[in-house]
């Protein structure tokens, strides 16, 4: 069975890759590798001062007997106004451990789950004279995928730089360059659009 997927910009049918578009869908798979890729793009940059942290507190606010109060060795301790965090966040990193194995497979299921179901277009035309947002639009709209408001992810290469202006600026679409695809990437949009030297590195014949 020849697989295909139809061209926007061009005429007839761009041939795909079998071991590429042709694997079977692992909802699991694809959900372990997305999520790990999305904790991995959290910053975790968010922390709190401990005890030893905070200025000021070196003395401690009243004697140790005779004052009728609970004794108190710093104004900076946690039950003070101002004073540290206990257990408080610090500096992370949230991602989690995910194979290349496991990575590339879930990437083939995603791929493949936007050729099975037909929202997988190919874009033959590369904006060679200049960017277009105008033209880019039209296309976007001729396409027949529905769902979340036709999100559309965009695949080009890095020097095809008239696409990725083309897209751009149109709402609910994202471009990325084919070496940086993430499997969220391809989960996110409910089309796929990818360009005749995009398709040549995802199914490995381009640099």
């Amino acid at each position: 069975m020849t697989l295909t997927a139809s061209k926007v910009g061009g005429a007839g049918d761009a041939q795909l890759d079998e071991g590429t578009f042709g694997s079977d869908w692992n909802e699991h798979l694809v959900w372990h590798v997305v999520r790990n890729e999305m904790l991995w793009r959290r910053q975790g940059t968010h922390a709190t001062r401990t005890r030893g942290m905070v200025k000021g507190g070196g003395s401690k606010p009243w004697r140790q007997k005779g004052t009728g109060r609970a004794r108190q060795g710093t104004t900076r301790a946690p039950q003070w106004a101002g004073g540290g965090v206990v257990f408080g966040p610090s500096p992370r990193s949230y991602g989690g451990k995910v194979n290349k194995k496991e990575r590339a497979a879930a990437m083939r299921a995603a791929l493949s789950m936007h050729a099975s179901r037909g929202s997988l277009v190919v874009l033959a035309e590369t904006f060679e004279d200049a960017p277009s947002t105008k033209r880019a639009v039209e296309m976007r709209n001729g396409l027949s995928y529905t769902g979340a408001a036709g999100k559309l992810t965009v695949v080009c290469t890095y020097d095809q730089k008239n696409v990725w202006k083309s897209f751009r600026n149109i709402d609910t679409v994202q471009v990325v360059a084919a070496h940086d695809l993430d499997v969220s990437d391809v989960m996110w949009g409910r089309g796929l659009m990818v360009t005749e030297a995009a398709l040549a590195v995802l199914e490995g014949r381009g640099a």
